[in-house]
């Protein structure tokens, strides 16, 4: 089921989409489908081939009453015949009831079998698609997910229904007009004359319309892209203030892509409106030749009704369809949309389909690689490997080591056939790669990659994944792998053990516990080929010795490939390549490649050794004892702007965005030039970055343009939260809802936040948001729409009473011509009002109705990112559900104002006017008539309660399929790696049954009460002619007035009626509007974020005491238990640890990213965080965080360019933090701007989605460039170096050094690294979540029984280190 990854770059990229087909519509019918089809269309022709027969019975009822007003019939006679016809009626009523039933109940399940082979295909499709067509995707993969997913629900919604809906009245159209035609053939084209022209002005403005259609979807997913990147990368957001500035993106483009919808409003308006005209004003004319053909003798009065009234539901009918029109368009370009995905995966075919592949029964592991070359598709002119060469002999393992950058996590893409070299051959035990099996090579390679992705499913099932036989995997075996990553005791002390799951991509795991979990995949899966890639650098020193030497013993006679920067597990005797820029620069034996690099200094042999400055080693820490503020080379002095005595204010807020962006780790830059840092104050305590305007060059970085001066004499002292702060004012309730992802039964009780029951919203108080997010001109617009929907209302009843009077002056003595022109123009009048009504209630509607789901979704984007983060870790609050949330349920949403609040409107308007205008001409009919509203508002009500109950069971489903398909494809290497295609496929399929099960039951159940609430409304006719036979025989009432009821409740209940087939939709309308009500009535304040008020500018030092921290997510595991830890300003301290210690926690509570647990500590103190004697609970949590820069453990990069990626959380362009020259000094710090210059476009080059065309290693120094771009009083790097060589770790090893000396900067380093615990001048040591040690690094290293001597010695006695 892979495909072929060689797809050619320039067929990657996204292309322009189909046009648009009707038949799209029906692209994903399959045989198993056409018996529902045909089914449906069956009972769908019999309902509305049965309409027309009611108007054969009006006119009969209308005849008898007509002739009894002129006394051409007797009472005796007007009962027997309006009798014999209400029976008639009452049997035309129950087989209308049966058939509708089928007609709902068959294109409903048609729809649901649509949408279930719709996801199953696409599916396939995104299955069948390269690597490089998600890499290449305009919008990334995190935007396309949610959007497919609407349009799935779009085709869904189209081919239900809708469809049906637009097939009966096609044929109420077809057997009216025959019904018509066999009654008076010439009164009925002369009624009819304008059809044609009503026809052309719809086919002409639908055509119109389409582009905007197109365009409006092509904003929505770029909407989806940044609402899903903002919810993916979560902590970036807060930790850089990035909330303000990501809702306003967010909220711009929502705007933007409502302008299109504006264009596609109005279009549709201006259609409906049209088609109103001519249908009223077509009877006027009807009216006079039927008025001469009834004087000529040739037409009764009686065939002059039935043809009235049967054009009447014929152009009704036509009326009817429009609305559902708009759901068709709607599905048509999403059904092309998924056509076209479908159809061009179809021609990639899988190069293990075809006969010419090749599964050899053994592999012998034997890989050569001849002259490589190869880009990415991203980028198709920078080569990554340049004619490069490799050979691995079977049974050995090999080192592959070099900068970041240079090509070796290449290697491992392309012999996992991600992609296909552009040059050269990949050999494979004597056989080329491309004509291997895919299967067979991906079962018989196994790669570990850095960021090890766990997919959100148990630990047991995770490790089971290794297996190909995953399911019959037992416990005995699982815990041997854990013993063999060293995972034993990490699991023991879980709350569930094996059962315990691991969240979405291994978020409730450390990097380093992921990285162990991966590895003891790696060691079930036991494949002859093994590629790790920097799988321990997460690893602390225990760990990662003792699963070096396991993997050393288990790899014996088995081809291994180690990818690493880590010189220390490379022994003498083990064979490495070196690689530079793509190329091989050296390979051989460790022994003598070190030898050649102490005679090379300055080579890329020497680098990889980190040998290019050997005095460093010796002169740092003496450097590092001293109080001097000088690095090797006199500082530079630097221009300043001048300081007045007055302290210039420049407007920086408290919160600080620039552009979507996640964190990554970066590398820094070796520093040269000292630090000199300047800053001024401005009045309300925030510190004022002095810009430098001399630009320093790549050879002669001044580290003082990246850091502050905080020798102010000033006594800043603190201020209350004042404007600066990011105003969170909104007033609303909180609403909990339950929106399951998936159950196990293996979950621990504790693993995800208890949630409570859903909240589900009434239509009346879901309308009452609608005025509160419109603006002044929003609401005046609404009332003007309300007003215009009143007259329009009015206007059906009108038209009715007019007609009613028309047809009266058939049997009125006198001068009947006069009375019919009077009429007559009467109706014109009303028709024209009524167009005019018409376009102005559906433009405004639909137009307030987007206007309120923007203020929405902005509201609720904001709200979202305002919550803490323990609230994204709940599982009913995954990025995936929310931004489907936003995107699909907000526009099903808006239909509420814009579509049905006018039906619904009109419905209530004309039953109001029904009822007084009957009472005024016949109160007792009327009130025979309006005793039957509690039962057909009873029934209504039931079929609108049943549908919602299964249209939220349907809809909770959908969200579980979303969910798999988020699962499957945001990270697809992985899934291919471990080719676990086929397990993912047949978890949607299973899935997928089930949904289809539940729309099958909602089918059922909503199909009875839907044929009962449509008949109903005949019942109600029967009922009303019956006694009106009875009050016009006992002469109590003139035969007009009842005639004029009679018409007026005609009129009015097929209106109702009409309305009466949205209550579906409705009802979905409803589910999903509850839904993004719940997110856009999050409370504002609910965060501890917001319960600060102090602002602070000097937020050193930083104390610990007996702090207890618990993770809301995992409440039955304790991570931090009384730790105690002083971290003092201008200093540098190193914080290490066994993984899963509470090390990156600490960073956390730091950035305030949660609370302290609020329980007493185990010495009965509180537990408090304090920066600067203050309580971190009380700070400014904004202000808070613009001091303080972290490179977090997880480098992710949002899809924009290099340049707002380092500015990220710098949105105000006059900041000179943000300008060009500083981000580049940053950038030079980090050690990226040699790589970024190299770019074609520079620090305008775009990264990809998720920074898949960067290492991990460039990745990390972006990340590290963005930190110190802020110029921070505390900088903390997690893991900062995990990713970088050598080189790179010698420069941010410089640069944080250089950083310390300068002063006014706390930088606290949490690392594996001896390297970065030499430089500092404290050493803290963690475990199980306390400190256990702490001091300078060579005391403790000269500490007998020390815990950090015995974690360092480990490693030099197991033989790794050289």
């Amino acid at each position: 089921m892979d495909p072929s990854e060689s797809v050619s770059k320039t067929t990657i990229a996204d292309e322009p989409a189909l046009k648009t087909k009707w038949a799209s519509l029906f692209f994903f019918t399959t045989k198993r489908h056409v018996a529902f089809l045909v089914l449906g269309s069956l009972f769908t022709v019999g309902a509305g081939g049965l309409v027309p027969v009611l108007a054969l019975l009006l006119g009969r009822i209308f005849d008898a009453f007509s002739k009894f007003g002129e006394g051409s019939l007797t009472t005796d006679k007007l009962m027997h015949d309006i009798s014999a016809n209400c029976i008639y009626l009452l049997a035309l009523g129950m087989i209308i009831w049966l058939l509708q039933t089928g007609h709902f109940a068959f294109w409903v399940a048609f729809g649901e079998l649509q949408a279930k082979q719709a996801r199953e295909k696409c599916f396939v499709g995104l299955l069948k698609r390269g690597i490089g067509w998600f890499e290449m995707k305009k919008d990334g993969i995190s935007a396309l997910l949610p959007r497919l997913q609407t349009q799935i629900r779009d085709l869904q919604l189209a081919t239900s229904q809708p469809l049906g809906c637009v097939l009966q009245k096609l044929i109420t159209f077809a057997t009216a007009l025959a019904l018509a035609l066999y009654t008076s053939w010439r009164l009925t084209l002369v009624t009819l004359a304008l059809i044609p022209v009503c026809a052309a002005v719809v086919a002409i403005i639908s055509a119109k319309a389409q582009p905007s259609i197109q365009a409006y979807e092509t904003e929505l997913t770029r909407a989806s892209k940044l609402v899903s990147n903002c919810l993916t990368n979560i902590d970036a957001i807060k930790y850089f203030n990035g909330q303000k500035f990501e809702a306003q993106q967010y909220s711009t483009k929502i705007i933007s892509a409502s302008r299109w919808y504006r264009n596609e409003n109005f279009a549709q308006a201006l259609e409906i409106s049209c088609v109103r005209l001519i249908i009223f004003g077509m009877f006027v004319q009807g009216f006079w030749y039927g008025n001469y053909l009834v004087r000529a003798g040739s037409l009764t009065l009686a065939g002059v009704v039935t043809a009235f009234w049967a054009c009447l539901q014929a152009t009704q009918a036509i009326e009817d369809i429009l609305p559902h029109v708009i759901v068709l368009e709607k599905g048509r370009a999403s059904a092309s949309t998924l056509r076209e995905l479908v159809e061009k995966a179809k021609a990639h075919k899988p190069v293990a389909d075809t006969p010419e592949t090749l599964a050899p029964q053994f592999c012998e592991g034997d890989i050569q690689m001849k002259n490589v070359t190869f880009a990415y598709p991203s980028r198709p002119d920078c080569y990554v490997l340049k004619n490069a060469s490799f050979f691995f002999p079977a049974g050995e393992t090999t080192f592959v080591v070099g900068r970041s950058g240079s090509g070796k996590s290449t290697l491992a893409n392309l012999l996992m056939r991600f992609y296909a070299p552009d040059k050269g051959d990949i050999i494979i035990d004597n056989t080329p790669i491309q004509s291997l099996n895919i299967d067979w090579v991906r079962n018989n390679i196994t790669l570990v990659q850095q960021q090890s992705y766990l997919f959100n499913e148990s630990v047991f099932r995770n490790i089971a994944f290794g297996s190909r036989d995953y399911k019959n995997i037992t416990e005995s075996q699982i815990s041997s792998s854990l013993h063999f990553a060293s995972l034993h005791e990490t699991v023991r002390n879980l709350p569930d053990g094996l059962g315990t799951v691991v969240g979405v991509g291994g978020s409730a795991f450390s990097g380093g516990q992921r990285q162990r979990v991966a590895i003891a995949r790696a060691r079930l899966r036991d494949t002859p080929i093994l590629i790790l890639d920097e799988s321990t650098s997460a690893l602390d020193y225990t760990s990662r010795s003792t699963v070096m030497d396991a993997i050393r013993d288990w790899r014996k006679g088995k081809t291994t490939i180690i990818i690493t920067h880590d010189m220390s597990q490379i022994k003498d005797q083990d064979f490495m390549y070196v690689l530079h820029q793509g190329q091989v620069a050296r390979k051989g034996y460790r022994q003598a490649l070190e030898q050649q690099a102490k005679d090379t200094s300055g080579s890329a042999l020497s680098a990889a050794f980190g040998l290019e400055d050997p005095d460093f080693d010796d002169q740092k820490r003496a450097d590092r004892g001293s109080n001097a503020r000088s690095t090797d080379k006199p500082l530079a002095l630097t221009p300043h702007l001048e300081r007045s005595g007055s302290l210039r204010s420049l407007p920086l807020s408290p919160i600080s965005p620039s552009f979507q962006n996640a964190l990554s780790f970066q590398a820094m830059t070796r520093i040269n030039q000292g630090l000199q840092t300047s800053a001024t104050l401005s009045c309300d305590t925030r510190p004022i970055h002095q810009y430098a305007e001399t630009v320093a060059s790549a050879g002669n970085i001044e580290l003082n343009k990246l850091s502050r001066n905080y020798e102010s004499k000033t006594d800043l002292g603190l201020t209350p939260s004042s404007s600066c702060s990011w105003s969170r004012d909104f007033n609303s309730e909180s609403s909990d809802s339950v929106l399951h992802y998936r159950k196990s039964p293996n979950r621990q009780r504790g693993s995800r936040v208890k949630k409570g029951k859903p909240s589900y919203f009434s239509i009346w108080r879901i309308l009452l948001t609608v005025i509160p997010h419109l603006t002044p001109r929003g609401r005046i617009l609404l009332a003007g729409g309300f007003i215009a929907t009143l007259i329009h209302a009015a206007a059906t009843p009108s038209f009715a009473f007019s007609f009613a009077q028309l047809l009266s002056s058939y049997f009125l003595p006198g001068n009947r011509s006069r009375v019919a022109l009077q009429w007559s123009v009467t109706i014109i009048g009303i028709s024209i009002v009524n167009t005019v009504s018409s376009f102005v209630m559906h433009f405004l509607l639909e137009y307030c109705g987007q206007a309120w789901i923007n203020s929405l979704r902005s509201d609720a984007v904001r709200r979202i990112l305002a919550q803490p983060k323990e609230w994204f870790e709940r599982e009913e609050n995954q990025a995936g559900s929310l931004t489907m949330c936003l995107d699909r349920n907000a526009e099903e949403m808006r239909n509420l104002v814009g579509r049905f609040a006018g039906f619904l409107f009109v419905a209530a308007v004309i039953i109001i006017m029904c009822i007084v205008w009957g009472f005024a001409v016949c109160w007792k009919l009327t009130l025979v008539g309006l005793a039957c509203a509690p039962v057909v508002y009873s029934i209504t009500r039931a079929f609108e309660e049943t549908g919602s109950k299964w249209e939220k069971r349907c809809n909770d489903s959908g969200e579980v399929l979303g969910g798999i398909f988020s699962e499957t494809f945001l990270d697809i290497k992985t899934v291919r790696a471990l080719t676990l295609e086929f397990h993912f496929h047949r978890k949607l399929d299973r899935v997928n049954m089930q949904t289809l099960k539940l729309g099958l039951k909602r089918a059922c159940y909503s199909g009875f009460f839907f044929g009962l609430s449509n008949s109903s409304i005949i019942f109600v006719y029967t009922l009303v002619f019956y006694y009106g036979a009875v009050l016009a025989s006992s002469l109590e009432y003139s035969t007009k007035d009842i005639l004029t009821v009679f018409s007026i409740l005609l009129f009015s209940l097929s209106n109702v009626n009409a309305a009466l087939e949205f209550v579906p939709q409705i009802s979905s309308s409803l589910d999903t509007a509850s839904r993004v009500l719940r997110l856009a009535t999050l409370p504002a304040t609910y965060s501890h974020e917001d319960k600060g008020s102090i602002k602070i500018t000097n937020p050193n030092p930083l104390k610990f005491a007996n702090v207890n921290f618990t993770y809301p997510s995992r409440p039955n595991q304790q991570v931090l238990k009384g730790l105690s830890l002083t971290i003092p300003a201008n200093s540098c301290t190193a914080i290490v640890g066994p993984s899963g210690s509470g090390k990156s926690t600490i960073a956390s509570l730091i950035t305030a990213l949660y609370p302290p647990t609020p329980s007493p500590s185990l010495y009965g103190s509180p537990s408090t965080i304090t920066l600067n004697g203050h309580d971190i609970n009380h700070l400014h949590t904004p202000t808070l965080r613009s001091l303080i820069s972290i490179v977090p453990q997880q480098p992710t990069l949002f899809p924009t360019t290099i340049a707002a990626n380092i500015s990220y959380g710098l949105h105000d362009p006059s900041s000179p933090l943000a300008t060009p020259e500083n981000i580049r000094l940053a950038a030079q710090a980090a050690g990226i701007d040699e790589y970024i210059s190299s770019l074609p476009a520079g620090y305008d080059t775009v990264v990809s989605d998720g920074g898949l065309n960067m290492s991990g290693g460039q990745a990390q120094r972006l990340a590290i460039a963005r930190a110190l771009v802020r110029k921070p009083r505390i900088l903390i790097l997690d893991e900062a170096t995990s990713n970088l060589d050598g080189h790179s770790m010698e420069q941010i090893r410089r640069t944080v050094m250089g950083l310390v000396r300068m002063g006014g900067m706390a930088v606290v380093i949490i690392t594996h690294a001896v390297e970065m615990m030499e430089i500092a001048d404290k050493v803290v040591v963690v475990d199980g979540g306390r400190v256990v040690e702490e001091g300078a690094y060579g005391e403790l290293m000269s500490k007998r029984g020390g815990r950090l001597r015995a974690m360092i010695r480990r490693e030099e006695r197991t033989g790794i280190g050289s």
